[in-house]
């Protein structure tokens, strides 16, 4: 394929990639001749602030063979991050089409510095203290505790030591501060006690208790 053939395949494709993937996406032609690159065809240009005909390269200065790696350009290079003079984040790759008279580089820029904020935003917005059901079941078995906690000190006595008389008191203030609508109720207070739960539903029975959360 001669050379006008191939600067026209590369500009059709980089005018279809620039179309097809929107404003944030600047495609460039550029040829390299004399040891300069030269911007011979650009889309989407206001991503770089590049025009046709200049000699500027994605990464703001001149391009110029001698300060680059020229082994590495004439493989291609993909998928590299820039950050552009002017501030944006730009995803960039290059693909390399030489001739016996030819070098063409297709470059493919992305703007992606919306994108990355996004990206900064998500993962702050997505970030959780905690999952609610176990929050929510953590504070509850914290209210229990401290709620039993509390009514045993009024007590006074040991509480593996209770007199059926002491237990019956300490059940109706419990039930009194609603501690039985609370799930796991008459298991943590008959552990707590060193009773079985027939004992403690016997004692809520006596009371008149109703509404239990089990």
């Amino acid at each position: 394929m001669d050379k006008e053939k191939v600067f026209h395949m590369l500009y059709g494709l980089a005018e279809g990639i620039a179309n097809m993937f929107g404003q944030n996406c600047e495609t460039v032609v550029q040829e390299i001749e004399n040891g300069k690159f030269c911007n011979v065809a650009i889309f989407n240009g206001h991503v770089s602030g590049r025009e046709v005909m200049s000699t500027i390269g994605i990464l703001g200065g001149v391009l110029e063979l001698e300060n680059i790696d020229f082994e590495k350009a004439k493989t291609g290079i993909m998928n590299q991050m820039v950050r552009h003079p002017s501030g944006k984040t730009i995803k960039s790759s290059s693909f390399p089409f030489v001739g016996e008279d030819y070098y063409y580089v297709l470059g493919i820029n992305y703007d992606v510095t919306k994108l990355e904020l996004m990206d900064s935003f998500i993962e702050s917005f997505l970030s959780f203290d905690g999952d609610l059901f176990t929050t929510l079941n953590q504070k509850k078995e914290n209210t229990m505790e401290n709620l039993l906690d509390s009514c045993l000190s009024l007590t006074g006595a040991d509480n593996r030591k209770l007199k059926k008389k002491e237990r019956l008191a300490l059940i109706r203030t419990l039930n009194e501060k609603n501690f039985f609508q609370m799930q796991k109720s008459v298991p943590s207070l008959s552990e707590k006690l060193n009773v079985s739960k027939y004992t403690i539903y016997k004692d809520l029975n006596e009371i008149g208790a109703t509404d239990l959360g089990q």
